[in-house]
């Protein structure tokens, strides 16, 4: 080769080595791009959390006027209960010092003045009358006395459910301070405020409107299946084991034909078991809903649902509303409802079935 190939060559070299340096293809470690949380989304679903918290923190207070108005009226009824106490308290003591002073002993003698059988039967009658009055007193006294309890028992339980009141409301209002604060940071990041605004209202407005409808809806046509889903068992073999021990499996797809046969409502619904798990998501009336529980069994009478979480259009909810829906609907499952001393020994969840063990008992 001649030198001034060799010159061109070199040179050409250095050219590429100053263009990519060699540790840009051996030193550089290749790292997955983080996916980033999308600001818009994440403060619509602080908007949708605040908008339930606050809805929740509403129904607190009226909880707490109530429960306020329940002690003020006890607490009345509390005094006027001392005021009759004093009143038979009076009338028990006079009672009671005759019979101490011996100004009852007359009777005795009004009866055995008696000048013959008939003033006889009249006089202990007028004698039976006076006792019975007198013990009478003692009765409604006592009775009183017992009531004045009650009261004071029932004041007492609801001075602490107002204590429980108040301290819920109190942490209420610090959950929606936190996250007005966590809002305030993600909307720093919102590029565009204006088209958020209308996303929130309309987000906001359609939760309203139709969504916890939606929900409420949902669940109480759930709440009435799972009530006809012991004859449902009925119309199904049920293994036996033996005369006192049987076995039940519940598919997935059995349970979701079921659903769909008792309401339309589940029609573009799916139900899925998966392991420890009950998995809810569908549409209903143009709205994305997703339920996540698990079952407990509480009792061997009682199979409890429980509600884990719950989403909306994608938004996940806070636990205020998932807590709002577990109370206001019992989804649980109770096998003497299909024959009288029928009891739930064990039950297992896995992908696809739910299997419970029965155990018939006398």
């Amino acid at each position: 080769m001649i030198p001034n190939q060799k010159m061109i060559l070199t040179l050409c070299f250095m050219l590429i080595l100053i263009a990519f340096p060699v540790h840009s293809f051996a030193t550089q470690d290749w790292k997955p791009e983080m996916s980033e949380v999308n600001p818009e989304k994440q403060a619509l679903q602080q908007h949708l959390t605040l908008f339930e918290l606050k809805r929740d923190l509403n129904r607190i207070e009226q909880e707490e006027a109530a429960l306020e108005e329940n002690l003020s009226q006890l607490q009345q009824k509390i005094q006027a209960q001392h005021n009759l106490i004093d009143q038979q308290k009076d009338k028990v003591g006079r009672m009671l010092r005759k019979y101490y002073t011996g100004q009852r002993h007359h009777m005795l003698d009004f009866i055995l003045s008696s000048t013959d059988f008939n003033q006889l039967i009249y006089r202990s009658y007028i004698i039976k009358l006076i006792i019975n009055r007198d013990l009478m007193l003692m009765d409604n006294y006592r009775a009183s006395l017992d009531k004045l309890d009650d009261y004071q028992t029932e004041l007492n339980a609801r001075i602490e459910e107002v204590r429980e009141i108040k301290q819920a409301y109190l942490d209420r209002l610090a959950s929606i301070q936190q996250e007005e604060k966590a809002l305030e940071a993600t909307l720093q990041q919102v590029k565009d405020e204006k088209k958020l605004q209308l996303e929130k209202e309309q987000l906001l407005k359609e939760w309203a409107d139709k969504g916890l409808p939606t929900f409420h809806q949902f669940f109480e046509a759930l709440n009435q299946a799972i009530e006809q889903l012991p004859s449902h068992m009925q119309q199904h073999q049920i293994k036996s084991e033996n005369f006192f021990r049987y076995t039940y499996t519940l598919t997935d797809e059995e349970l979701n034909r079921f659903l769909r046969e008792q309401n339309p409502i589940f029609a573009n619904t799916r139900f899925s078991f998966l392991d420890d798990r009950l998995k809810i998501e569908g549409e209903y009336q143009d709205q994305q809903l997703q339920v996540v529980g698990e079952y407990e069994l509480v009792s061997p009478g009682y199979l409890k649902f429980h509600i884990r979480s719950m989403v909306y259009q994608q938004f996940e909810l806070p636990e205020t509303t998932v807590e709002e829906m577990a109370a206001s609907y019992d989804l649980g499952f109770y096998p003497d409802q299909l024959v009288n001393n029928l009891y739930i020994d064990d039950f297992v969840m896995k992908k696809g079935t739910l299997q419970m063990e029965l155990k018939l008992k006398f």
